[in-house]
């Protein structure tokens, strides 16, 4: 069995991955990343980007629904944008 990761660790990981969202990654995992970075450093809890996107939906407005919900949907069919 393998030891859980440090916190510290997995939220560095997280945020490098956040930080290249930009410049290197599709849009598809650009939104969803967002929404897994906030939902583990607002819980303390870590996220798939799956669940961080269903978090997210009950804090957001309604009009940033669809993109959120399109791009979830997008990534469980492989179908990143660029």
């Amino acid at each position: 069995m393998s030891s859980p990761v440090p916190w510290a660790d997995y939220v560095h990981s997280i945020l490098a991955d956040f930080d290249e969202c930009d410049s290197r990654l599709t849009q598809t995992y650009a939104v969803l990343s967002v929404a897994r970075v906030w939902v583990t450093l607002a819980t303390g809890q870590g996220h798939s980007k799956e669940s961080g996107t269903n978090w997210v939906l009950e804090r957001v407005p309604s009009h940033l629904h669809t993109i959120l919900e399109w791009e979830n949907e997008s990534d469980s069919r492989g179908i990143g944008v660029r």
